[in-house]
């Protein structure tokens, strides 16, 4: 027997080293490590598609953001001015002044009645 360094001791028949049998699997094991292996590239093939489809919907999906953003700013800035408008045109001055284009005017003191 040689002693060998990982510990185990390893008979020699013959002047050869005896080798373990390599396990197979029963049945062809040439045909089952192909269907694993296609399998398997099968899977890393949909995973890295997924990864690259998830990748462009999240920017797809900045990009559309970004815009919407832009388009909030323009649209707040809008209903600023129109609450500035408003306010204005709710002033008595601006009521007062918007009658008189169509004729209408505050009434005169006899000609108001109180019961």
């Amino acid at each position: 027997m040689v002693h060998d360094y990982s510990r185990r001791y390893s008979p020699i028949i013959n002047g050869q080293k005896k080798m373990p049998k390599q396990r197979r699997f029963p049945g062809g094991s040439f045909l089952l490590s192909r269907i694993l292996g296609t399998a398997m590239m099968a899977v890393a093939l949909a995973g890295i598609t997924a990864s690259v489809w998830l990748n462009w919907r999240i920017e797809n999906t900045l990009v559309e953001l970004a815009g919407q953003k832009e388009l909030l700013a323009g649209q707040q800035e809008e209903n600023v001015r129109l609450q500035e408008e408003r306010g204005n045109l709710l002033t008595s001055e601006a009521i007062r002044a918007k009658a008189a284009v169509h004729g209408l005017y505050l009434p005169e003191k006899e000609q108001l009645r109180r019961p």
